[in-house]
């Protein structure tokens, strides 16, 4: 005999087993699309990179320049624990220099690499010192086709020893824009320690570390992004 009430409970398991089938489906779709959005977010962050993460593990790359518009013995170099969270760095200290009466300029420059679309260069910085010693610290750019410190005329940035860092003596990460500068230019980065020595302590100089170096395109906000799960 045909039982209403037993085709209506098959057809409810039916339609429920339907459901959740298609709820798994919906899941699981959701998930590979945000894998997908996480891939494409990560290879687009790679393929923004314009200077490659700098951790100088191996000390001051070949590619990379040490100058100064003076005859000093000591200049940037290798710190083998100096650098951010205790690794490897780079720092100049040009309180071991006598320069007095004149302007000395400690350079240490990139590699040349073409600048990104909105570019942005990103490091880890600390003084050695909180006792102000008269240092300048700069950002300039070059466009020439060789490293010449005579050809870096654009300042990026430029910070006493009292802006550079907020806590002195701790890591902390500076952000320069480089925006200003189109897309595409073939460019090189220093850093530039400056100093005016009058024989006095408080123009000698503090040390300047710096680690953890990189130039990429600033990442807008992303918004307007929606998920079921």
């Amino acid at each position: 005999m045909y039982n209403k009430n037993c085709f209506y409970k098959t057809n409810l398991i039916e339609k429920a087993i339907a459901l959740v089938s298609l709820s798994q489906r919906t899941i699981n779709k959701n998930r590979s699309n945000m894998v997908l959005f996480l891939f494409l977010l990560f290879a687009s962050n790679i393929s923004y990179s314009q200077l490659a993460l700098q951790e100088f593990q191996s000390g001051i790359p070949s590619s990379w320049t040490v100058q100064s518009n003076q005859t000093v013995t000591n200049n940037w170099q290798a710190t083998p624990t100096g650098g951010y969270q205790g690794t490897a760095g780079v720092s100049v200290n040009p309180a071991l220099n006598n320069t007095v009466g004149t302007t000395a300029q400690y350079f240490l420059i990139t590699e040349q690499f073409n600048t990104p679309s909105n570019g942005e260069i990103k490091f880890f910085t600390r003084q050695g010192s909180f006792t102000n010693r008269g240092t300048t610290y700069q950002l300039r750019a070059s466009t020439a086709s060789q490293p010449d410190i005579s050809s870096f005329n654009v300042v990026l940035q430029s910070w006493t020893e009292s802006q550079l860092s907020v806590i002195g003596t701790t890591y902390t990460e500076n952000i320069v824009s480089i925006g200003s500068i189109p897309a595409g230019i073939p460019v090189y980065i220093a850093f530039v320690a400056i100093t005016n020595q009058t024989g006095t302590t408080s123009t000698n100089g503090d040390s300047w570390f710096i680690d953890n170096v990189r130039v990429i395109s600033e990442c807008s906000p992303i918004t307007g992004i929606t998920t079921n799960l």
